[in-house]
């Protein structure tokens, strides 16, 4: 059996590396030299290029275990509730009832001064909201004033849709922390104006995976950026 070739980062689109890197640019909360960036040809150097960025005291402590108690702390302020209960292994749809989901999470993404899209649509009703697309887009080669119309349908329904997203995207309050110290890093250090640098290439790392979906094998110092 032929295992399927690893995505590497020179075969990505040039659009979604720049995408990714202005994600590490909002989590870290820094600017780039623009000539620096431009000169880094290669994911070591650019992680060279946001090292020199920084700019901030160092000081040991895992960003990701601070996030989760600011986490907790806001969950607490949110739901009004007991803090010594909410363990990284809590579930949130525990913790926030189906009724009223949507108004507490907007209430605790403000608690944190963050937009986490916290919350996505069932299954069911975005393969739904996906087959109006499809079939409004086929349409258009029928009779262009029905697909057209079509069109103008399915952009109502989605938003509707997005107007009782009800789900999820994270299962447990342990990995909405790790959500949450990944693509704001800044925010989720208990001294914002500290940076703990052993953990800025990881950061790097986890933010170029979950944007591009390549393997962390791939992101090597030599990796060629595309």
């Amino acid at each position: 059996m032929k295992l399927p070739k690893k995505i590497e980062l020179i075969n990505c689109d040039p659009a979604d590396i720049g995408e990714a890197i202005e994600a590490v640019q909002a989590s870290l909360e820094i600017e780039y030299e623009l000539i620096a960036l431009q000169d880094a040809k290669t994911f070591g150097e650019y992680c060279d290029v946001v090292m020199a960025a920084l700019g901030r005291q160092h000081r040991d402590g895992c960003t990701a275990q601070q996030g989760f108690y600011k986490l907790r702390m806001a969950i607490g302020k949110v739901l009004k509730k007991d803090m010594a209960g909410i363990t990284p292994a809590t579930r949130m749809d525990s913790l926030f009832p189906a009724a009223g989901r949507q108004r507490k999470v907007r209430e605790l993404q403000q608690e944190l001064g963050v937009g986490m899209g916290l919350l996505d649509l069932r299954r069911g009703v975005g393969w739904g909201v996906f087959g109006c697309y499809l079939l409004a887009f086929l349409g258009i080669f029928i009779n262009w004033r029905y697909g057209l119309a079509g069109l103008g349908v399915c952009l109502i329904l989605n938003r509707v849709a997005w107007r009782f997203a009800n789900q999820f995207t994270n299962g447990t309050v342990g990995e909405v922390a790790r959500r949450f110290a990944l693509h704001y890093y800044r925010r989720a250090r208990r001294d914002p104006e500290t940076v703990n640098r052993h953990e800025v290439v990881p950061v790097i790392k986890g933010i170029f995976q979950r944007v591009l979906h390549v393997d962390a094998e791939t992101l090597t110092r030599d990796a060629v950026l595309g």
